[in-house]
């Protein structure tokens, strides 16, 4: 990082979460696909007085967050995303890719709730299963169909579990 673009009087300001300052996370550029830290990106003046953080190669303003991110899914069939430590006990991890992408791509192949479930993804075939054993092969099913696409281009490096 070239230490003379971020002038020497400026104050800096970090992203508080609960009170401690967040990690420093990986990025990709959207221009340049140049991976950096969010900490390499340069500070750049703006034409209204505030500031940019750009790309240290191409002076980008973009960027995909690239934190490793995990999909999963209860025994209703509602998925969830979220850091992987962060599963809660009883759900199937169903996907991992990283956080730019991984919803994107479950929003596309999972089931949109309807009615008491609007707004919510569910895996097809487990909420009208009879039986959690029925339930269970629905999800195995629709996550062997999700699997084939494993290592496509457009499925921006999200992998889907075949094996629950």
């Amino acid at each position: 990082m070239n230490g003379s673009a971020i002038p020497a009087n400026t104050v800096q300001f970090r992203l508080m979460c609960r009170g401690c300052e967040m990690a420093d996370i990986s990025v990709s550029c959207t221009r340049c696909r140049n991976k950096h830290l969010e900490s390499e990106r340069i500070q750049v003046p703006a034409k209204n007085g505030m500031s940019h953080l750009v790309c240290p190669r191409c002076k980008c303003r973009s960027y995909f967050d690239l934190t490793p991110f995990s999909a999963w899914c209860f025994a209703s069939g509602l998925i969830e995303f979220g850091l992987e430590e962060d599963k809660p006990d009883g759900a199937i991890i169903i996907a991992r890719g990283e956080k730019s992408s991984i919803k994107a791509v479950v929003d596309c192949l999972a089931r949109h709730g309807k009615g008491e479930s609007a707004g919510k993804l569910l895996v097809p075939g487990v909420p009208e299963a009879v039986d959690q054993h029925s339930g269970m092969d629905a999800l195995i099913d629709w996550l062997k169909w999700c699997a084939k696409g494993n290592g496509h281009k457009g499925r921006f490096g999200v992998e889907f579990c075949s094996g629950v």
